[in-house]
């Protein structure tokens, strides 16, 4: 485990060393420019691009100045890497049916901008998507929205959350389920840009999300409360005939800044909560792990967010691999399990291959 650890970060950076060296060199062929200027370029953009996604929920970047900088430095970050794919689709290309220079040239610059813009703009408007379950224990038809990973920060504001609230508030659903990461870093952490959800028509419940943790989570969770959320800490409540348990995540410490927390967690606080026999039984957590134990506790859903789904190409080829459970629907016994690809996105404001959803989860009664 220890070495697989070490050899993830040599394996990264290999791999953005030959991106660099590739891009450099396609780009001096290109443009007619030394070679050697365009590694140091490209070598400087990439390293403070990536800083900047890596750094980016610090407090260091709160300020006016430093805000400006890292979007600059994240969008700058996702252009790279639209840039890469561009440039190796046009490669192939150029195997089969040969370009000129000017084309292929041409050719690369059009398709990163289309690609980049229809990437960011894709991420910024969340789509409102539909998914049926069927529950036993349930007597009627309910439908609950299942809101995740907004991630209110540097690229999301609450112009961002108003534009949820008022498809929320546009469908017939009784309960709003909020399963983490509302925020992402201390530019915008103020109570106005929860303010939306004060408009809210329907009860809403909370729990928190790693990012809520790395940001402020004690001051996260009384703004949500000052708006009318219920914020649930590892605590079961009954609302329209369902119950709903919602399990925080663990105080982040420098052990665990970025991992996963597994599923002793989950097994922990499954110790100190009982599930309710009668009643359709609803369990929310940020991120989809201990899913064996909360099927053996006897929940009927569980709902949990925190991947993203990869959030852009190529990283959903392989977030599956890091997963269990990624995106989507799931069913382990009689346990059904969502994964919400999340309503924003962090660091890189970018989606391509996966979308900004708002689920409207219609649960019906088992037939």
């Amino acid at each position: 485990m220890k070495a697989a650890g070490t050899l993830i970060p040599i394996l990264f950076l290999a791999i953005i060393t030959v991106a660099v060296w590739y891009i450099s060199r396609r780009s001096a062929w290109m443009f007619n420019i030394r070679p050697l200027w365009c590694y140091i370029f490209f070598a400087i953009l990439t390293f403070c691009s990536f800083s900047a996604v890596l750094g980016y929920g610090s407090s260091s970047t709160s300020g006016e100045f430093m805000h400006y900088v890292t979007v600059t430095l994240c969008y700058i970050c996702g252009v790279l890497i639209i840039l890469l794919l561009a440039l190796l689709f046009t490669d192939l290309v150029n195997l089969i049916y040969p370009l000129s220079k000017r084309f292929f040239a041409s050719s690369t610059i059009v398709l990163t901008t289309i690609v980049a813009l229809y990437g960011f703009l894709h991420a910024a408007n969340p789509k409102l998507k539909s998914v049926e379950i069927e529950l036993p224990k349930l007597s009627e038809e309910i439908s609950v929205i299942q809101l995740s990973d907004i991630h209110l920060g540097h690229f999301r504001s609450g112009a961002h959350l108003q534009k949820i609230v008022d498809i929320v508030n546009s469908t017939d659903a009784k309960i709003v389920l909020i399963t983490g990461d509302l925020f992402d870093s201390h530019y915008n952490l103020s109570p106005a840009t929860l303010e939306p959800f004060k408009s809210l028509k329907m009860p809403a419940f909370f729990v928190d999300g790693n990012h809520d943790g790395y940001t402020d989570i004690k001051r996260i969770k009384q703004m949500v409360a000052d708006c009318g959320v219920t914020v649930l800490n590892n605590q079961a409540v009954e609302c329209c005939g369902v119950e709903i348990t919602g399990f925080a995540m663990p105080p982040i410490t420098s052990a665990t800044m970025h991992a996963v927390q597994g599923d002793s967690i989950i097994r922990g606080y499954l110790d100190s909560v009982e599930l309710s026999k009668e009643l359709p039984s609803i369990v929310l957590h940020h991120s989809p792990v201990g899913a064996e134990h909360i099927a053996k506790a006897g929940a009927d859903l569980y709902l949990s967010g925190h991947t993203h789904g990869g959030q852009f190409f190529p990283m959903t080829l392989f977030n599956s691999h890091f997963f269990d459970y990624n995106r989507g629907l799931y069913r382990l016994g009689n346990l059904q399990i969502y994964v919400s690809e999340g309503s924003g996105t962090f660091g890189i404001p970018m989606r391509f291959g996966t979308d900004s959803e708002i689920t409207l989860l219609k649960l019906k009664p088992k037939q």
